[in-house]
């Protein structure tokens, strides 16, 4: 009875709140369709959601204004508009929204991929490029990849000889997991206590990064219905297993000297001011934050 209370309560005062910010704030945005109180537009994105943004597009413009809880947001639909945005405009429309959960898991925007437009972003970025993207740095790292590669082959080739069935999706993923750990990470999965757990901790990362989050789109009540639908929990059981990980990694590295210059040791190096970030000096959750997108870039590379 009282959860019921709570959650009524939740909901009256998060209704006064927006009907107050609906008054009050006045904005020369794009036409749009209707809101419902509280939700806004969420009813109208249905299980496809790009087909329903298409399908409002025709009705009300390419370029227009939705709401979706406390979220206000402005949809391009063509390609003339969409580069305005991302062209012409860009340095006005370049930023990321706050997100509760990615946030978390970026130990509180020390990444790349979520983090905000600002100072901090523009020299992570330069750094990345300077010091962990580098051609050479990439090709250093090429016969990491060919070995992982050519021993994913010969399994396939051995099952298919044997007429055995392959998880291809386990593989892949198994693969990927084998690569960043030896390229960012100087170590081989295999050893690692995430060897065990590694798809399901990158799946509920993606997971919990992926899936809608009430918190970020209704105020009070929002954290509520994360934790009910078992949202918040997940985050932090993925977020513990992956900060585990980094600090296995880390520590491993700095025991073994013999390990050469990986992504972890630039990072630690630039934590001791050995290589320059500007203004910004690096401390363990920025390596941390950084290591968490920049592995998946090195694969990609």
């Amino acid at each position: 009875m009282i959860w019921w209370f709570i959650v009524g309560a939740s909901f009256f005062f998060a209704f006064i709140l927006i009907a107050k910010d609906t008054r009050t704030t006045k904005k020369n945005l794009p036409p749009g369709p209707p809101r419902l109180p509280i939700i806004g537009n969420l009813h109208q994105l249905g299980s496809k959601p790009q087909r329903s943004l298409f399908k409002l597009s025709e009705k009300y413009g390419s370029l227009m204004s939705l709401k979706f809880g406390n979220v206000s947001a402005v949809v391009a639909s063509t390609p003339e508009t969409v580069k305005d945005v991302l062209k012409t405009f860009d340095a006005e429309c370049c930023s990321r929204p706050y997100m509760t959960y990615p946030a978390r898991v970026t130990y509180n925007f020390n990444d790349l991929a979520f983090s905000p437009y600002s100072k901090y972003w523009r020299e992570v970025r330069k750094m990345t490029v300077i010091e962990l993207y580098t051609a050479k740095r990439v090709k250093s790292f090429q016969n990491v990849r060919q070995e992982e590669v050519a021993s994913f082959v010969d399994f396939i080739k051995q099952h298919a000889s044997l007429e055995k069935t392959v998880n291809m999706k386990q593989k892949l993923v198994k693969l990927s997991g084998s690569v960043i750990c030896k390229v960012g990470f100087g170590i081989s999965l295999e050893w690692s206590k995430l060897a065990n757990t590694y798809e399901e901790v990158i799946q509920g990362t993606m997971e919990v990064v992926g899936r809608f989050a009430a918190a970020d789109y209704f105020p009070i009540i929002g954290r509520i219905i994360d934790r009910i639908t078992g949202l918040h929990s997940k985050c932090e059981k993925v977020f513990k297993e992956m900060d585990s990980f980094f600090d296995q990694s880390i520590k491993h590295h700095l025991e073994d000297t013999n390990i050469k210059d990986d992504i972890i040791g630039l990072l630690l190096k630039m934590e001791k001011g050995e290589t320059g970030l500007g203004e910004f000096q690096l401390t363990r959750n920025h390596t941390k934050g950084i290591l968490l997108v920049s592995n998946g870039n090195l694969l990609l590379s």
